[in-house]
């Protein structure tokens, strides 16, 4: 649960989807703490942590009223919506713009966030934990990114972000 009202954020910050709701809510320029999660020591997968986050990841945010709600990108929304009238403005107002800025964070959960993480997983994560990093492994994963990011360049050519002319920094 918050403790006093306060938002509390269950996460990592060297996890990409802790940061960006520590953007998020620093955007919103609403105060919160942030409870370490130490997927290291598999305390994502304790009881505890399962009650908050049922698929064992990070983050989870609790909100001051004692609302819980996982996934990066749906706590970014709820932020949005529940605090529209503090700090920075995170989703455009208007329709097409809404669904360009949609389509960029769909393009990116798809194609290019679950290679990232299987490369960052075999190279930093598999590290950590004490093996050895499966090169061949990580050769493909980068052909696979490189074809992505060759893509996101025609996409570039033709506007300022991959989702549309809003940077959608905080949902990718």
């Amino acid at each position: 649960m918050s403790s006093k009202g306060v938002i509390v954020v269950y996460g990592m910050t060297v996890s990409m989807a802790t940061q960006r709701v520590l953007v998020a809510l620093t955007e919103k320029g609403l105060d919160y703490e942030l409870k370490v999660v130490n997927l290291m020591n598999g305390e994502h997968l304790t009881p505890n942590y399962l009650e908050k986050h049922p698929f064992g990841t990070i983050p989870t945010l609790v909100d001051s009223d004692g609302f819980m709600i996982y996934d990066s990108r749906a706590i970014c929304r709820y932020l949005e919506k529940k605090y529209k009238a503090h700090g920075t403005e995170l989703i455009p107002k208007g329709i097409k713009a809404l669904g360009l800025l949609e389509q960029g964070v769909a393009i990116e959960s798809s194609n290019f966030d679950s290679l990232a993480t299987r490369i960052v997983g075999e190279k930093v994560m598999k590290k950590m934990r004490g093996g050895e990093p499966d090169m061949n492994k990580v050769a493909q994963l980068r052909g696979q990114l490189s074809e992505v990011l060759d893509v996101y360049e025609k996409i570039l050519s033709k506007q300022s972000y991959i989702g549309g002319e809003v940077a959608e920094i905080l949902f990718l």
